[in-house]
């Protein structure tokens, strides 16, 4: 074997059974996530269609439980004003004492959200359907609001945050919506993303992140 290329953004696992197999870890390669995801965000019409509907579900909760959006979807929301063009999927966190109301909410709008095996964090995911046909993968992860603390995990990572970042979210604008992100939003992206989290880099890879790493 002289290369083998990961193309799915479960990295961590994938690369454990690897290395488990006897793969050198040279012989891996990551690419960058631009290159790993389905540019679901490209076409105008799914971004309009998408943040209509992400809207509409962050409205309803908006008076007991702030959903908000994190990951990659906060990073577009921020420094694009929109969906970020490369990306393939919808970020989102939520207090954990709203799970079931969110969960029967979902399903009651033809959703069919699914726990996620061995998450750390309560998630669940789903597929946000599109009116033109196309379907966006969501996740959401559940925090505990109660405490003033708690342990955020992706992949090798690992963030502790202040719980009040997503409790007393900030709003933006996203095709004329007012969506809600974490406050304030440039400690969080600096915090997952780098100090230069403002500026594009195509070439960002798993190896990026600036939280704390969990080895394995």
């Amino acid at each position: 074997i002289e290369k083998i290329v990961i193309t799915s953004g479960y990295v961590k696992n994938i690369l454990k059974q690897l290395l488990k197999l006897g793969i050198r870890r040279e012989f891996i390669f990551i690419p960058p996530k631009s290159q790993i995801e389905f540019h679901l965000f490209s076409d105008k019409q799914v971004r309009r269609e998408a943040s209509a509907k992400l809207y509409d579900l962050m409205n309803k909760f908006s008076v007991n439980a702030n959903i908000v959006a994190v990951g990659g979807t906060a990073l577009g929301f921020v420094r694009e004003g929109d969906f970020l063009h490369w990306d393939g999927d919808i970020d989102l966190f939520a207090p954990l004492d709203s799970k079931i109301e969110l969960i029967n909410f979902l399903k009651s709008q033809g959703y069919k959200p699914n726990g996620e095996s061995g998450s750390v964090m309560n998630s669940i995911k789903l597929d946000m359907i599109l009116d033109i046909g196309i379907t966006v993968p969501m996740s959401v992860d559940f925090f505990d609001s109660s405490s003033d603390v708690f342990t955020d995990t992706f992949e090798d990572y690992s963030w502790e945050w202040r719980t009040k970042m997503f409790t007393k979210c900030e709003k933006v604008k996203i095709h004329g919506k007012s969506m809600n992100v974490t406050s304030p939003p440039s400690e969080y992206l600096s915090q997952v993303y780098g100090a230069s989290w403002s500026l594009p880099n195509p070439n960002f890879n798993y190896k990026d992140y600036n939280g704390k790493v969990n080895q394995f």
